[in-house]
C-alpha cells in the first residue's frame, strides 16, 4: 500500500530491472511500475500519481511502440501533459540509440517484462514494438522530448541502462545539484577550486543552504559535487552561482552596490549583509589577483615554449613582438570571477595581427596555446572536434559536455561517471546529424565508444 505523504519514484516502461528495484527496496524507497504501451486510461492513471503523491524521481523507458504513441492524434496531448510534469521533478528517460539516430542496427536486448498485472491491457506487440518507427514519428517525439527539457540518456544493452538509472537514483537520494569535472593543470583550475569553495560557503552563510562539497580527485582531474538536503529541492543552483559571481564581481568594484544586491535579495539583517560584503570583498579581490597572475604565468611560459619550438622557423631579424601580441590575444581574458570556471573551448580570433605571419608559425601558436589552456590532460583531435562542436551547439548545456568530454576521456575516473559521461555526449552528437553531416556523427560515435574499450 502506497503511503501518499510520503515520496514516489516512478517507472515508466520496462525500466523495473531487477538491480534498479532491488536498489529503491534497499534505500527504502516507495515506487509504482507502469507500463507505457497501454490504453489512454492507464495514461491518465499515470497522470493521477503527480496529484496525489509527491513524486520526486521518474525513470522511463521509450520503445519503438511508445514512440508511435506520443506521435498519435489519440495520445499527442496527454503525452505532452505527461513528459511536461515528468520534466519538473527529477527524471531519467532512457531511449535505445536507433530511435535518437535512426540508424537501426537490431542489437538491442529485449526485456522479458511480466504482464499480467492490472495492466495486462499493455499493447506489447514485439514483432511491431521492435522496428523503428518512420521518420517523422521519430523526429516529433525526439524534439518533443527536448523541448520539454527531459533528461534523456541512449543506451544499447540494458546492463548499461541498469548502470546509468542506479548512479542516477543514488544521485537523486543525495540530492545532487551540480556536478563539474576540472581538468589538472588547466588553466584556472586552482582558481576554480577556491571559486567553488567559496559558493559553498556562501550558500551557507547568505542562501542559508545545507550545501555539501564533495571533491574526487583523479589521475587528470578533479571531480567537484554539490549535495543538499530535501529543503534545498527548490533551489537553483545556476540561479544562485550567477548571483554570487555578480555580488563577488561587485565586492571588487563597488561594494555599496554588493550590499544593495545582497540586501534586495536575501532576507539579512544589514550588520550582517555588512561583515558578509567585507570579508568576501577581501576574498574577491584575492582571487582576481590570482587570476591575472595566472594569466600572466601562462603567457609567459607559452612565450618560451614558442622561443624554442620556432628558432629553426623564424628568420633572425624577425619581430618578436608579434609572435607576443598573438599569444596575448589568443589567450582568454578575464571577465570577472567566474572566468575560473568558464575558460573557453575555442581560441580567440587573432586575425588582425596574423597577416604576415606564416600558417606554420599560427599553427605552432595554437597548439602550444591550447595545450596550456586545457591542461596535462591529452587531447586527441577527435575530441577537439567534439570540443569545438559543444562550442558552437552546446548552448546552455556546454559545460556540462565540455566535463563530459574530460571525465570520459581521463581513465583513472570512476566507471559510472565515465559511462554517464558517454551517453550525455552520444545524446549530444546524435542531434547534430544535420549540422555536420552521417559520416561525421558516425566517426565521433566511435570515438567516445572507443574511450571505453567498446
Amino acid at each position: 500500500m502506497l503511503n501518499p505523504s510520503k515520496s514516489l519514484t516512478l517507472l515508466l516502461g520496462n525500466v523495473d530491472h531487477e538491480g534498479i528495484v532491488s536498489k529503491l527496496k534497499a534505500t527504502g524507497r516507495q515506487y509504482k511500475k507502469k507500463i507505457l504501451d497501454s490504453s489512454l486510461e492507464n495514461w491518465g492513471s499515470i497522470l493521477e500519481y503527480f496529484d496525489d503523491f509527491p513524486v520526486d524521481e521518474v525513470l522511463i523507458k521509450l520503445s519503438p511502440y511508445t514512440y508511435r504513441l506520443i506521435a498519435s492524434e489519440s495520445y499527442k496531448d496527454i503525452a505532452e501533459e505527461l513528459l511536461s510534469k515528468v520534466a519538473k521533478v527529477s527524471n531519467i528517460v532512457f531511449v535505445y540509440e536507433s530511435l535518437l539516430s535512426g540508424v537501426e542496427d537490431g542489437e538491442e536486448e529485449q526485456d522479458d517484462g511480466e504482464m499480467g498485472d492490472e495492466e495486462n491491457e499493455s499493447l506489447y506487440d514485439y514483432r511491431y514494438n521492435f522496428n523503428l518507427p518512420n521518420e517523422d514519428i521519430r523526429i516529433f517525439v525526439n524534439n518533443l522530448l527536448e523541448q520539454v527539457g527531459l533528461n534523456v540518456f541512449p543506451y544499447r544493452k540494458n546492463a548499461e541502462l541498469t548502470v546509468l538509472a542506479l548512479t542516477f537514483i543514488d544521485q537523486t537520494e543525495q540530492n545532487l545539484f551540480f556536478r563539474i569535472y576540472v581538468p589538472s593543470g588547466r588553466m584556472w583550475a586552482l582558481e576554480a577550486d577556491k571559486l567553488l569553495q567559496l559558493f559553498r560557503d556562501y550558500l551557507s552563510k547568505v542562501g542559508r543552504a545545507n550545501i555539501r562539497l564533495d571533491q574526487y580527485r583523479t589521475d587528470q582531474g578533479t571531480i567537484f559535487e554539490f549535495y543538499g538536503n530535501e529543503e534545498n529541492q527548490d533551489l537553483s543552483i545556476s540561479e544562485e552561482f550567477d548571483e554570487f559571481s555578480r555580488f563577488l564581481d561587485l565586492c571588487v568594484s563597488n561594494p555599496s552596490d554588493a550590499e544593495i544586491l545582497l540586501k534586495s535579495s536575501k532576507d539579512l539583517d544589514a550588520n550582517v549583509v555588512y561583515e558578509i560584503v567585507e570579508r568576501y570583498a577581501k576574498e574577491a579581490k584575492r582571487l582576481v589577483i590570482d587570476l591575472k597572475h595566472e594569466r600572466e604565468r601562462k603567457i609567459l611560459g607559452i612565450r618560451h615554449r614558442l622561443e624554442v619550438e620556432l628558432a629553426e622557423i623564424v628568420p633572425s631579424n624577425f619581430d618578436w613582438r608579434i609572435i607576443d601580441s598573438l599569444v596575448d590575444t589568443t589567450i582568454p581574458k578575464i571577465n570577472g570571477v567566474s572566468s575560473a570556471l568558464s575558460v573557453p573551448l575555442q581560441l580567440s580570433s587573432a586575425s588582425t595581427v596574423t597577416v604576415n605571419i606564416q600558417p606554420q608559425i599560427i599553427n605552432t601558436v595554437n597548439g602550444i596555446v591550447a595545450q596550456e589552456i586545457i591542461g596535462d590532460q591529452y587531447i586527441n583531435e577527435d575530441a577537439k572536434k567534439l570540443l569545438d562542436l559543444i562550442q558552437k551547439y552546446g548552448d546552455e548545456k556546454s559545460s556540462e559536455l565540455v566535463s563530459a568530454v574530460h571525465e570520459l576521456t581521463d581513465e583513472s575516473a570512476p566507471q559510472p561517471g565515465r559511462l554517464t559521461a558517454k551517453q550525455k555526449l552520444k545524446k549530444f552528437v546524435f542531434g547534430l546529424g544535420n549540422r555536420i553531416g552521417d559520416v561525421a556523427v558516425g566517426l565521433l560515435q566511435a570515438y567516445i565508444e572507443n574511450q571505453l574499450g567498446l
